[in-house]
């Protein structure tokens, strides 16, 4: 009974949303997180810049949770942008310090360097 209702809602959910033809729902829905778009991040910044309103405040103007207006204030403090910047996969095992050990190693003695 239950599972037929819940295949029901979701089917009948997923239809208003296409009808809506509102895609940021859907993914939403899909997820369980909502993503803040590009323009409403220039609207956090602009309204922590004001620096008048809380961030409950802001977000409730905005439409986006409270969670998401601090984020994106390091964010944009930290880059000067509004967009959040890409995670390209996994970070390198070695920093650039160890990088640049390993290579006076063996420039100054190459055959001892492939030996240890």
């Amino acid at each position: 009974m239950f599972e037929t209702f819940f295949l029901l809602f979701t089917c009948i959910l997923y239809t208003c949303l296409i009808l809506l033809n509102c895609t940021k729902l859907l993914i939403f829905y899909k997820n369980g997180q909502k993503k803040v778009s590009e323009a409403q991040s220039w609207q956090i910044i602009g309204l922590m810049k004001e620096k008048t309103k809380s961030q409950q405040e802001i977000a409730d103007l905005v439409g986006v949770s409270r969670k998401c207006v601090f984020p994106t204030k390091c964010n944009y403090e930290k880059t000067s942008r509004a967009k959040e910047l890409s995670r390209l996969g996994r970070p390198p095992k070695l920093t650039s310090r160890d990088e640049s050990y390993i290579s006076r190693k063996v420039r100054i003695n190459p055959k001892k360097a492939l030996e240890s």
